[in-house]
């Protein structure tokens, strides 16, 4: 099995950033019906940061060519496609959940710097 590309983070990119998951959709769906929509606001912010922290945890093993492709349409998704999660949930919690999204490609940035070798705990002196 050859390693990933650039394409093939490119393609895991838009599939994980642009659609929200079905489960996070189902949960918030369920959440707004039995305890409202401030519930259901929090189930998104809360399954999405933690649908985040998995995807950074995973990243430390990806190459920096599959990180590279990932980055790229990640924030293309993030910010091209419109979200339709505003229609299940306040826009402030909408909002709140796109703020996150970015913070989690950005730590998946900082990790691609550190892959390319550039280290802030090291100096050049």
């Amino acid at each position: 099995m050859p390693a990933p590309t650039f394409v093939d983070g490119a393609e895991r990119g838009i599939k994980e950033i642009a659609p929200p998951s079905p489960f996070v959709i189902l949960a918030v769906i369920l959440a707004d019906h039995y305890y409202g929509l401030i519930i259901a606001g929090f189930s998104l912010l809360g399954l999405t940061i933690l649908f985040l922290i998995t995807i950074f945890l995973r990243s430390k093993y990806w190459n920096i060519q599959y990180t590279t492709g990932y980055l790229v349409f990640a924030i293309l998704a993030l910010l091209m496609i419109p979200g339709i999660i505003s229609e299940f949930v306040h826009p402030a919690f909408a909002t709140l959940t796109n703020i996150a999204v970015f913070i989690g490609i950005l730590a998946i940035g900082w990790r691609l710097i550190r892959k390319l070798g550039f280290n802030p705990n090291t100096s050049s002196r």
